[in-house]
C-alpha cells in the first residue's frame, strides 16, 4: 500500500470515528420510535418475531440513526476527500464500529463483551452500515469512471 492509500485510510478512520461518536447520541432519539401496531404481528404469524425485529432495527432505528448518516459523510468524503477505494470504504466502516462498539462502552462504563454476545437478529447495526457504507462507495465509484471516461461524441456532416 503506498503512503498516500495509508493516509486515506487514516482519514476515513477517523472520518469513521466522528460518524460514530455523532451516530451514538442519534440512536438515542431513532430506538425511541415504536414500531406501527401490528408490524410485529405479521412476523409473529409467519413464525419468526426475531425477523421483525431485524427489519425494523435495520430499517428504522439503525438505518436513520447510523446508515443514513454513514451514507452521507462517507459519499462526501469519497467524492470530495479521498478515493473511493476499497480500502477506505473499509476504513471508514471500521471507524464508525470503533466509535460505537469500543469508545461509546468505554465512554458510559459498560462493558466491551457484550458486543460478541448477541443473536443474530441484534446485527442490524452491522448490516445497516455495511449498506451505507456500500452504496456511498458503489456511487463514488461511478462517478469516478464517468469522470475518468467522458464519452467522445463525434459529430458528422452529412454532405450530400
Amino acid at each position: 500500500m503506498s503512503g498516500s492509500r495509508w493516509v486515506q485510510a487514516v482519514v476515513c478512520l477517523v472520518l469513521g470515528v466522528a460518524v460514530g461518536i455523532a451516530s451514538v447520541f442519534v440512536l438515542a432519539r431513532t430506538a425511541a420510535i415504536a414500531a406501527p401496531q401490528g408490524f410485529f404481528a405479521w412476523f409473529k404469524q409467519a413464525g419468526s418475531i426475531e425477523a421483525g425485529v431485524f427489519s425494523w432495527d435495520l430499517l428504522v432505528t439503525y438505518g436513520l440513526g447510523v446508515g443514513l448518516p454513514a451514507f452521507i459523510v462517507a459519499l462526501l468524503a469519497f467524492r470530495f476527500v479521498v478515493a473511493a477505494t476499497a480500502g477506505s470504504a473499509l476504513a471508514f466502516a471500521a471507524g464508525v464500529l470503533l466509535a460505537i462498539h469500543g469508545l461509546a462502552p468505554l465512554w458510559f462504563g459498560h462493558p466491551l463483551d457484550t458486543v460478541w454476545q448477541r443473536p443474530w437478529f441484534y446485527y442490524a447495526l452491522e448490516a445497516s452500515l455495511g449498506l451505507a457504507t456500500w452504496a456511498a462507495w458503489w456511487i463514488a465509484r461511478r462517478g469516478q469512471r464517468r469522470a475518468a471516461n467522458p464519452r467522445q461524441f463525434t459529430v458528422t456532416r452529412d454532405t450530400a
